[in-house]
């Protein structure tokens, strides 16, 4: 989606995915023809220096042991003067937010605060600075759905996150109760800088 969505703008969008099945559903999805996947580990790009005007990471640090090592790869094949951003959602210190992301989605490494995410792309040789924040509230079910935890992690979930909303200790998932059910909110920011 990222992706199609540059390509309105680039000569060319390249996705990067460890995946395979990311990228065939990337593939499957994209008309554009200037929208090119490849297959590689966001640690170790397949690129030479300052090959991209724009490099984006969306969704995807949080999946990633080495932070510091892809944001520095982001750095390295983004051109001086260039453009790196990271969209990720934001954690709050405390509470069980990994914990319970991990138990839905076991792919989930660790969620970084906004002081790190700022810190993180300063430290690859970027001017990093957070330039928006949203607050997706999202409902549990298809939450939950999305990532299809097994039953038992699905429970132990929803037990805390309604134990949080019926007053128990914070979760950092800030869970609540709404009109169409119980609901959680993600801080989502987008950090950027320009490539020094």
């Amino acid at each position: 989606q990222l992706a199609r969505h540059l390509a309105r703008a680039a000569r060319v969008a390249v996705v990067v995915d460890l995946t395979p099945a990311m990228l065939e559903t990337g593939v499957s999805a994209a008309h554009e023809r200037n929208v090119v996947f490849v297959e590689g580990d966001a640690t170790k790009l397949p690129f030479a220096p300052e090959q991209f005007d724009v490099v984006v990471s969306r969704f995807a640090l949080h999946h990633i042991d080495d932070v510091g090592a892809a944001t520095r790869e982001m750095a390295r094949v983004c051109r001086r003067g260039g453009t790196v951003a990271v969209i990720d959602m934001a954690c709050e210190p405390g509470g069980r937010q990994d914990e319970l992301e991990r138990l839905r989605d076991p792919s989930h490494v660790r969620g970084l605060q906004e002081r790190e995410l700022v810190t993180t792309l300063t430290d690859a040789g970027t001017e990093a600075t957070v330039v928006a924040e949203r607050r997706q509230i999202m409902p549990i079910v298809p939450w939950l759905d999305q990532a299809g935890p097994p039953a038992a992690d699905r429970e132990r979930i929803l037990a805390a996150l309604q134990a949080e909303a019926d007053g128990a200790a914070p979760t950092g998932l800030r869970a609540h109760r709404t009109d169409d059910g119980l609901a959680i909110e993600h801080r989502w920011l987008i950090v950027a800088g320009r490539r020094r």
